[in-house]
């Protein structure tokens, strides 16, 4: 038995030092790579979904997903640059396939009503999310009411200044760089990866400049360091709460937290006072609503219809509702009622997801604004307390999300501590959108 282990043990570290010559001469190979450790990892234990999703059986598999993914991103670069929608839309369909086959096994397990839910269950188990379409609908209202086109040109924000400012984030969110967090600089902000046993630095935390936006790309930094300083102490083996408390915690440090006056004076004190800030000008840049953005870039205020429109054109994608249709007609049915609030052109692959195959995950992010502002009104969250929260809430091992929130914060998963929070920052009238939502929640 001896021999056979270590002989097993001998030949996975031939196929990694082959994989990893490999993946050093072309980013197919990295792909492959990246496929293959995914299917080594899926062959051990049949009944976890972890492994149903990445799917086992033969490896030509996992890396078929592989560069159908990576046929589907640079097919959406092309269709950036040139207009070309064909670009992304075969390979984008072609992905759809595989990833129904995937939703498929998942409904199986968790015997869902359809592939959508299984997907959305695989990221988030005790799924809820308590934004309705009338939530959605009067955001939408009040997005109407406070967006512009042009505004005036704001301080610039040197790279040197924005990344001595993200580097205190780093300390204040006490992330663990020695052991836990790797920080890389990459093209847009964005977290991967959680601890596992005895890995060192399995959270990467990628890190970008945005020289059109730098302020923007302030907080878009700090939401990532929020999924860093989460992620770091997750037991190993748990995604505690799902994708949504993982949002939760991010979109807590993105906005209750960032948009403070404790952070606003943090910012001035590391640097943008220097740069020709105050804090009533931050204040006014932080609310401004301008139509003319997309995906990460956009406010607190429009971006759950951003999530809304996406994860309902996501559900009838997988569910194959519309059989024959083109992805991009399907998409512009989903958007009509919301079309004058975004740019003209905003495609149906303007989220990173929807480029990347990642779906189920994205209503998540709304469940996530929820849970966010619950968390930060009930629990008090400061910038002084907020990483032994966010440790309590990551140790916690919950599994469910919407159970969890009620348990931490003493009340049921609610939409009113988000609409309370936006009626402060955007003085809307107490009888508008907060309203609609106590009326909805007490039916």
């Amino acid at each position: 038995m001896a021999f056979k282990d270590n002989y097993y043990k001998l030949l996975c570290e031939r196929e990694a030092l082959k994989m990893q010559f490999l993946a050093q001469k072309s980013p197919i190979a990295k792909f492959i790579k990246n496929s293959l450790q995914l299917w080594y990892a899926s062959q051990w234990d049949k009944d976890d979904p972890m492994h149903l999703f990445y799917g086992y059986g033969l490896p030509q598999f996992a890396i078929f997903r592989q560069i159908e993914r990576k046929r589907a991103l640079d097919g959406a670069r092309e269709a950036d640059s040139t207009g070309n929608l064909s670009a992304f839309t075969e390979p984008f369909e072609s992905m759809v396939q595989n990833l129904i086959k995937v939703g498929e096994n998942l409904q199986e397990y968790y015997e869902c009503e359809n592939i959508y839910e299984a997907l959305r269950e695989f990221h988030t188990a005790g799924f809820a999310n308590p934004f309705s379409e009338k939530h959605i609908q009067g955001l939408a209202v009040e997005v109407r009411k406070r967006q512009k086109i042009d505004f005036v040109d704001s301080p610039l924000i040197s790279e040197e200044v924005h990344n001595r400012v993200v580097g205190a984030m780093i300390r204040l969110a006490k992330l663990n760089l020695a052991e836990r967090v790797d920080v890389l600089k990459t093209k847009a902000p964005a977290c991967l990866g959680y601890p596992m046993g005895g890995v060192e630095r399995g959270v990467k935390l990628g890190l970008t400049y945005d020289s059109k936006d730098p302020l923007k790309s302030l907080f878009n930094n700090w939401h990532e360091i929020g999924h860093a300083c989460y992620r770091q102490f997750i037991p190993p083996g748990y995604m505690v709460g799902g994708r949504a408390m993982d949002e939760s915690i991010a979109f807590m440090f993105e906005y209750h937290i960032g948009y403070s006056k404790e952070f606003i004076q943090f910012l001035l004190d590391n640097g943008l006072r220097n740069c020709g800030y105050d804090i009533a000008s931050l204040e006014f840049e932080m609310r401004k609503i301008n139509i003319d953005t997309k995906r990460i870039n956009t406010n607190p205020l429009r971006h759950p219809i951003d999530i809304f429109i996406h994860s309902q054109f996501e559900q009838i994608i997988i569910n194959e509702e519309k059989t024959g249709t083109p992805p991009e007609a399907i998409f512009a049915g989903v958007i009509e009622p919301y079309r004058d609030i975004f740019p003209e052109d905003y495609s149906f692959y303007q989220d990173a997801h929807t480029r990347g195959g990642v779906f189920g995950d994205r209503e998540a992010y709304n469940a996530g604004y929820a849970g966010a502002f619950q968390l930060g009104q009930l629990l008090d969250v400061t910038m002084d307390n907020m990483v032994d929260i966010v440790r309590t809430i990551a140790k916690s091992k919950s599994k469910h999300f919407a159970p969890a929130i009620e348990r931490i914060t003493g009340a049921p998963l609610s939409v009113k501590y988000y609409m309370l929070w936006i009626e402060q920052v955007y003085n809307i009238s107490k009888n508008n959108i907060a309203a609609q939502a106590y009326e909805l929640e007490t039916v």
